[in-house]
Order: C-alpha cells, then sequence, then structure tokens
C-alpha cells in the first residue's frame, strides 16, 4: 500500500496546498491518487485533529495504473465532525453528487470554515455553464477553486450569448498558466467537456488538444503516471470531438491510430474505453462497417463483489420481442450470482426489476408473442422480492389481466405470501398492491375473480399487522387498497360490502392508532352508500363512540377532520334528518368538533345547515346565535379580510340562527363587498361572494317573512345592481374574479368564473330578470378567460329548469368544452320539443360535432340525426373530413363508423 509521506515531495505538496481544487477535480483521479487527496483532505478539514484511518478501514487493490481500486469502510466513530467527514468522503468514493451539511455545533470555527469550503469545492465541481443562474463562492485561498470559477463565469456568458465561443480557450490557457502543471491541464479538460456539454464542440476539441500539447511537452516525473493516464482520456475526447465535428469516419481513424500497436500494459486505459467508440463510428460508415473486426476489450470486474453484478439500463432497452431471449438471459445472470454470494437485499431487487421486464415482454398486442409461464415467473418474482417499490410502480394493463389473470393467477399470490414466515409481511404487502392492481382492470363480466380479492384486501385491513413503517403496516395497506377500489371500482366494493363493512368496523376501535382510524373514516365515507341502514347506523354509533374519546380541546384533526366528514355524508344526514335521536347525537358532535369549534362560526354553519332545525335544541339555538351574532356581525363589516365572504354567507344560511340583526348586517356587508368593485381598492372578498349570493337565491320567502317585503324588494334590486356592475368591471380589470393571493393573480379564476355566472342566474331569476342576465352574460365577448368559463357554466346549467333557451345563440362561438358540456341538456330538448324545433336543434348540433368531432359524445347526435331523418342535411364535406380524422383514431372508429355510415 502506498503510504502518503512516501509520496514525491513536488506532487505531494501541491496535493495539500490545493486540496480543493484537486476535489473539485477529483472526477479525473485514479484509485490511488485519490486515495492520497483524501487522506489530506481528513487532515485539513479536521484542522489536524483526525486521520482518515481513524475514520476508515481500508484496502487498496492493485493492478495496472488507472484500473486500481480501493476498499473503504466506515468505522464507529463519535463526533459530528466525524460523522459528516465519513459521509462526505462515502459519496467522493461512490462518485454522486450528494448534498452536505457540515456540522455547526461540535466543531471549531475553523473546521466550520473548511467543513463548509470542501462543499463548496465539491459542488463547484458538479456545476456547467449555468452557473451564471447561482451565486457560487470559491472555496477558502485555493486559486485552482477561484480559477475553475472564473472560467465557469466566462462559459456562462458565452452560452448567454454575452461573449464570443471562440475567445474562451485562449481566456482560459491565460488563467490556468499560474497553476501547477497537472492541475493546469486537468482544469482546461475539464472546461472542455463543460463545452462539449453546452454543445459547442469546436471549442471543445480546441482545449482537447491544447490539453494533450501540454502532456507531450510538460510531463515530469513527479506525476508522471497521472500524465501517462490522463493522456488517454484526452485522446478519447479528442475522438469524440471529431466525430461531432468532422464525421464518424475521422473519429474512427483518430481512434485507430491511437490504438494499433503497443500492449494493453502501454496504454491500458484507452485500450479498454476506446473500442467501443471505435465500433460505433465503424458502423456508422457502410465501407467501415463491412470490413471491422471487433477487437474490443473485455473486463473482469471482482467477480465476488456486489458491485460486479446489477442490471443496467441496457437490459430495459432489450424488452422488445426480438430481445426477450437476450433480456431473459442478462436477468438471471445478474440474479443467480447475486443469489451465489448470498445478497439478500440486492437479489430481491433484481427479482423486482427482473418481473417488469418479464412483464413488458409478455404484455404483447399479439398473442402468440405473451407466455403464461413468463406471466407466472414475473408474479412470483414480485412476491419473492417483497419489496413495494417495484410493484407499486406497475401500471397493469387491461389486455395482460384479461389473458393472464384467473383463480389460480390469484392463488398463486395468496399462496406465495404465505409461505415463509420470515418474509409473510413483505410478500402480503406486494401480494396487497399485485391484487389490486388485477382488480382495477378485471372485466365486468369476470368480476366474480374480484370477490376473492375483496376478501383479501378485507381480511388484511381488519386482522393485518400495524407498525410505524409504511412497508410492514398491512392493516394500512390493505385500508388504502379498499380506498383505491372504492374510488376506481365501487361495483366490486359493493358485491363485498359485508367484508368491508367488517373491516371498517374493526379498525374504529379505540385501541387503533390515528391513522388507522383516518384511514378507516376515510373508507367508510368512500362506500358509505353501499351500506344497509343497519350497517350505517352502526358506523355512525361507532365514529361518534371514537370521537367521545377525544378531547375536542387536542384537535385530533387526522381524526376529526374524516370523522365529520363521514358524519356530514348525505346518507348520514338523511338518517339522522328522519331518527331524531340518532340527529340530535350527530349534531351535538358536529357543534362539539366542527371546523376548530363554535370559534369558527362559518364552518359550523356550513355544517348544521344540512339538518333539519329540529335537531337543534332552542338552547343550542340561542347559545350559538347569540355567539354568532357577537363574532360574525363585527366581522362582516370588515372588508378587507380574507375570511369576510365566508362569514357574510354563514350569516345568512341559518336565518333562524343569525336572526334580523345579523341577515341585515349580512346583507348589507354583501353590498358594499360588490360596490367597491367601482373604487381603487376592491374588497378582498369580491371573487368568492357568489357564494352570499347562492345562498340567497331561490330563498326569497324565506327573508322576506323575517325581514319584511319592503326590505327585501329594495335590497335584493340593489344587490342585482351591483353584480351587474360587478360583471362590467370585471371585463376590463377580468383578475377581479380571482380569490386573493400572494403574489396577486394575474388572471381570473376558471371556477370562480364558473360560480358567480351560476349565482347571478339564479339570483336574477327571483326578481324575474333571468333572461336579461343571460343575454348580458352572452354579450360578454372578451376577455377569453371569461368567456369559456361564463359558456361552461350556462352549458352546464346555470339556467334555471324551467327557462326556455330558444338556442338563438351562435353555436359556432363556443369552445369545445362549452359545447360538449352543454350537450345533454341540448339533446334533451331534442326529445322534447316538437318535431320541427327538434329537427331545426339536432341539424346545428349535428354540424357542430361533425367540425369538433369525432368525440364519444357524437354518437348520441348521430343516432338522433338518423331518428328524426335528417342525415341529407349534413355537408359531405365536413361528413367526408368527419371520416378521415375517424380512420386516425381506433378507439373511436369501430363505436361510431355504423353511425357516421348512416350519413353517407
Amino acid at each position: 500500500m502506498t503510504e502518503v509521506n512516501k509520496m514525491p515531495s513536488s506532487f505531494h505538496g501541491q496535493l495539500r496546498a490545493n486540496v480543493f481544487g484537486w476535489v473539485s477535480l477529483r472526477h479525473f483521479l485514479p484509485a490511488n491518487n485519490l486515495r492520497d487527496l483524501i487522506w489530506w483532505l481528513v487532515e485539513e478539514v479536521s484542522d489536524g485533529q483526525m486521520s482518515f484511518d481513524q475514520l476508515f478501514d481500508e484496502r487498496e487493490i492493485p493492478t495496472m495504473p488507472g484500473l486500481d481500486g480501493w476498499i473503504v469502510r466506515p468505522q464507529r466513530v463519535e463526533g459530528k465532525l466525524a460523522a459528516y467527514l465519513q459521509r462526505a468522503i462515502q459519496d467522493i468514493v461512490w462518485q454522486a453528487d450528494s448534498d452536505g451539511f457540515p456540522p455547526e455545533d461540535g466543531a471549531t470555527p475553523a473546521q466550520l470554515l473548511k467543513a463548509r469550503s470542501l462543499e463548496q469545492a465539491l459542488e463547484l465541481g458538479t456545476r456547467d455553464f449555468s452557473v451564471g443562474q447561482r451565486e457560487l463562492r470559491s472555496p477558502l485561498n485555493d486559486q485552482v477553486c477561484e480559477a475553475l470559477l472564473d472560467l465557469l463565469r466566462n462559459g456562462s456568458a458565452c452560452l448567454a450569448g454575452k461573449a464570443e465561443w471562440s475567445e474562451l480557450p485562449s481566456v482560459a490557457i491565460n488563467r490556468v498558466s499560474n497553476l501547477y502543471p497537472p492541475l493546469a491541464m486537468l482544469l482546461l479538460k475539464h472546461i472542455g467537456d463543460l463545452c462539449a456539454d453546452a454543445d459547442a464542440w469546436p471549442v471543445a476539441e480546441d482545449l482537447y488538444r491544447k490539453c494533450r500539447d501540454r502532456l507531450g511537452s510538460q510531463s515530469r516525473e513527479d506525476w508522471r503516471v497521472l500524465s501517462e493516464q490522463f493522456a488517454d482520456l484526452v485522446d478519447q475526447s479528442i475522438a469524440a470531438a471529431v466525430r461531432v465535428n468532422a464525421g464518424p469516419e475521422a473519429a474512427f481513424a483518430f481512434l485507430r491510430e491511437n490504438l494499433d500497436g503497443g500492449s494493453l500494459k502501454e496504454r491500458p486505459l484507452l485500450k479498454l474505453n476506446a473500442p467501443f467508440d471505435a465500433l460505433s463510428a465503424a458502423l456508422s460508415v457502410d465501407a467501415l462497417a463491412l470490413k471491422f473486426v471487433d477487437d474490443r476489450t473485455a473486463l473482469l470486474k471482482p467477480p465476488l463483489s456486489h458491485e460486479s453484478h446489477r442490471l443496467d439500463w441496457s437490459v430495459f432497452s432489450m424488452t422488445g420481442a426480438r430481445n426477450r431471449g437476450s433480456a431473459w438471459k442478462r436477468c438471471w445472470a445478474v440474479l443467480r450470482r447475486q443469489m451465489a454470494l448470498g445478497l439478500s437485499t440486492e437479489s430481491r431487487d433484481t427479482m423486482g426489476a427482473f418481473a417488469q421486464i418479464l412483464l413488458t415482454l409478455v404484455d404483447e398486442p399479439e398473442p402468440s408473442r405473451g407466455h403464461l409461464v413468463d406471466f407466472q415467473l414475473s408474479v412470483r418474482l414480485l412476491i419473492q422480492a417483497g419489496d413495494r417499490s417495484h410493484v407499486d410502480d406497475i401500471i397493469w394493463s387491461e389486455r395482460l389481466v384479461v389473458r393472464f389473470v384467473d383463480d389460480a393467477a390469484i392463488e398463486l399470490v395468496i399462496s406465495l405470501c404465505r409461505r415463509h414466515q420470515g418474509m409473510s409481511i413483505e410478500r402480503h404487502r406486494s401480494a396487497i398492491s399485485v391484487l389490486t392492481g388485477w382488480a382495477e382492470k378485471i372485466p365486468q363480466d369476470r368480476r366474480q375473480l374480484a370477490h376473492v380479492i375483496v376478501d383479501f384486501l378485507s381480511k388484511q385491513a381488519r386482522d393485518g399487522s400495524t407498525s410505524f413503517s409504511s412497508n410492514r403496516n398491512l392493516a394500512l395497506a390493505g385500508l388504502e387498497a379498499l380506498g383505491r377500489l372504492a374510488r376506481s371500482r365501487p361495483e366490486l366494493c359493493r358485491d363485498r360490502i359485508g367484508s368491508i363493512h367488517s373491516a371498517i368496523v374493526t379498525r374504529l376501535r379505540p385501541q387503533a392508532h390515528w391513522y388507522l382510524h383516518a384511514k378507516t373514516i376515510e373508507l367508510a365515507c368512500l362506500t358509505i352508500d353501499m351500506f344497509s341502514k343497519d350497517q350505517t347506523r352502526e358506523l355512525i354509533d361507532d365514529t361518534l363512540a371514537l370521537l367521545a374519546t377525544i378531547r375536542p380541546e387536542t384537535q385530533l384533526w387526522p381524526v376529526v377532520g374524516p370523522a365529520l366528514q363521514f358524519l356530514l355524508a348525505d346518507e348520514v344526514v338523511s338518517l339522522a334528518n328522519v331518527d331524531a335521536e340518532v340527529g340530535r347525537r350527530i349534531v351535538n358532535a358536529i357543534v362539539t368538533f366542527s371546523a376548530g369549534g363554535r370559534s369558527d362560526a362559518a364552518g359550523l354553519i356550513q355544517n348544521l345547515e344540512r339538518f333539519d332545525r329540529s335537531l337543534l335544541d332552542v338552547n343550542v339555538i340561542t347559545e350559538l346565535g347569540e355567539a354568532f351574532i357577537g363574532r360574525l356581525v363585527p366581522s362582516v363589516k370588515r372588508l378587507n379580510t380574507s375570511s369576510n365572504a365566508a362569514e357574510i354567507r354563514a350569516l345568512l344560511a341559518i336565518p333562524s340562527l343569525s336572526g334580523k340583526v345579523g341577515v341585515t348586517a349580512a346583507v348589507e356587508a354583501l353590498e358594499a363587498v360588490l360596490s367597491s368593485v367601482n373604487t381603487n381598492r376592491p374588497a378582498m372578498g369580491v371573487a368568492n361572494a357568489y357564494a352570499a349570493v347562492i345562498a340567497l337565491a331561490g330563498r326569497r320567502a324565506e327573508f322576506a317573512a323575517l325581514l319584511g317585503e319592503a326590505y327585501v324588494d329594495e335590497h335584493w334590486n340593489v344587490l342585482l345592481k351591483h353584480i351587474f356592475d360587478m360583471w362590467s368591471a370585471a371585463v376590463n380589470t377580468p383578475k377581479l374574479l380571482a380569490p386573493f393571493s400572494i403574489p396577486e393573480p394575474t388572471s381570473p379564476n376558471r371556477i370562480t368564473v364558473h360560480n358567480w355566472t351560476y349565482a347571478s342566474l339564479r339570483f336574477a331569476k327571483d326578481l324575474d330578470q333571468e333572461d336579461r342576465m343571460l343575454q348580458f352574460l352572452r354579450g360578454i365577448e372578451s376577455p377569453i378567460s371569461l368567456r369559456e368559463p361564463i359558456d361552461l357554466a350556462i352549458a352546464t346549467g346555470a339556467v334555471s329548469a324551467d327557462f326556455k333557451d330558444q338556442q338563438d345563440s351562435d353555436l359556432g362561438d363556443e369552445g369545445n368544452d362549452a359545447f360538449y358540456a352543454g350537450l345533454g341538456r341540448r339533446l334533451v330538448r331534442v326529445l322534447s320539443e316538437e318535431e320541427d324545433v327538434a329537427k331545426r336543434i339536432c341539424s346545428e348540433l349535428l354540424q357542430e360535432c361533425l367540425i369538433r368531432g369525432p368525440r364519444g359524445l357524437d354518437a348520441a347526435v348521430l343516432a338522433e340525426a338518423l331518428r328524426l331523418r335528417i342525415t341529407n342535411d349534413a355537408s359531405r364535406t365536413l361528413v367526408q373530413d368527419y371520416l378521415q380524422r375517424l380512420n386516425s383514431d381506433p378507439s373511436m372508429r369501430l363505436a361510431l363508423w355504423p353511425l357516421v355510415a348512416g350519413l353517407t
């Protein structure tokens, strides 16, 4: 082993004097020089208080220069500085570009300063010519790093067009002129590499050749071995630049000139690395490819090291049917060698990757290319690997599930995960993911296959192990899987709702951890419409019992939030409104916990307004009413608060709670908010005030009974005028209809515009002004950011059900989304109007579909056109163009072609 103190004095001195500069250029150093650098790095950063052998056990792998290796293993150490140095050195040896965090304590100021300099040097070596976008500092007193940073900035200026690329080589030569020759050449090479990265290949070649010239003229005995190895790197880089600049034939000639003659002992790195580039260049030239002799060099990595046996990306590129055998053999070659070495962790990782490759191979469009045995092997490997990271990433195709998933495949998965106790949890975790993915793609005519899967998932949710680690928490995984199926395949859950209900009831028990409670209640919310009344009542009782164990002041919101969401589900509210005893318990829980307690009056009212008023005790109404008036009436008068609109709506939601004082304050505050659009400083709540307007719409009689007809007539007309004014102001300042945010919005929010359209039309209907409002909104022609969501709102039902839209607007002015969103409403008119009107409407819809399609929704219009016998109205040109587009869309062609054919 080479001892540091036996290095040549000049090289030794420069290595220590510019330790951070060498660190920045570390990727050029062979193992023996890197080892020497790290020895001095530890002494430098620790200020002489530590040595490398205190941090690591090591062993060199001596071999030919440039092909040597180094094994390092951290020892147990104490102190944050020692631990930091170990992590930093491991990253260097692993050739990673990770960020480190120097210890803020446990180090002297001098040590901390040098540790930060080390991080700066490490980062500096990773930067490209985009360095100008981020401010970097040079490490402490290191002239090499200062030179590198200067040249990075010069390159950045060239990349930005502020300087000429042709000037960079001379600038670089001048900047490194005072550096130690090996460092100067490494730095020139590095800048050349960055030029190549920036696609400035002529400049890169110029720098490479200048570097090569220096190697031939300045080589000295103390760094002769390094210069010989470095020359091989430079020559191959020149060849890479020549291929880009002059073509593959010139690159091949340059490489052959350097490769021919001599033995491996003379130029080992070049003869190992360059033949691959020579082969690629030769295959790009017909004359060379025909006579090329493959003389690539083979390298046996340490065959008993785990580093020598890993799948590489080339295997994943061989997953086409043509390379099936090669990919399979490569995966098995790596896996059996890992198993021979006893590499448990890495072999399981390879199993997962092997399985994904097999699934790609068997999921072929042609059935003859996908083999059942390969599918079964892939499933076995996935479960044996017990690695959820591989399984969760798989997207199962419907084609593959239809062809291979049957009772036997499901039983295979379940039997494998139960086979060995030591890996039972990991295998069950993988099985949950595999079976859930299958269930999502099982076709309707075979949905009975999913019964076993749902029962399996329910059993894991009910009886599975729990752990703080999600990889080992089977109960949590089962609940999440059932929730996933409830969203994507609710019919499968409905078929086995009994087992799901059993799992939910079991996990609602108070002794479970809070995150299991949260996921359990979320699953109950997703499946609430599937339960019987008795099952729903049982879940309500268990949820209320769980809430009873939680003190309101603790506000365990991850559990309380989903619990309130469950108690506010439509099915629960409906049951509460017909069962007074259950309803009062639910309302009491909501009053106790809702939205953080009674301090958030707006949130509490939003929850209570859905329940029958009889469920609120008189004392509760009185107490809450006084609290609301006391808190909200003063609050709604403050216009420039983000909660203003929600608080106005809260006072309007339940007039019996707010009373005349509260409702009057809310109406006047709403008028103030809307009228502020004509000022230089509109209120913050303008965008969200639609919620308060919707709270008023359709309830004129209710508010008149409380406030009097005269008051309602006067203020409702004032509000309608303000709404028209608000829309007029929004045309000139569209961002007015965007909720308050930082930074300030630059355009309106589409959802806000949609909701304001709905609110405006519904409120105008109370004053018999719906037609006027509709014409006004349709008359807004610009900006497009208002026009599109307004059209969409009108198309999706913003107008009242009894309003007769005569479709006198030009459908061609609507965007595609608005047209198709309103298609269903217009088809209802086709079915309900007199025949002449129906034909006119359908003819217009048919023309628009032929222009905009094909889309699946066109089928309804085409079918109606055939029924009404108006196919002759269709333009021949439009039909031909539609057919042309349909032919290029296989997913639509089979469904729509029979209908479109009737138009020809």
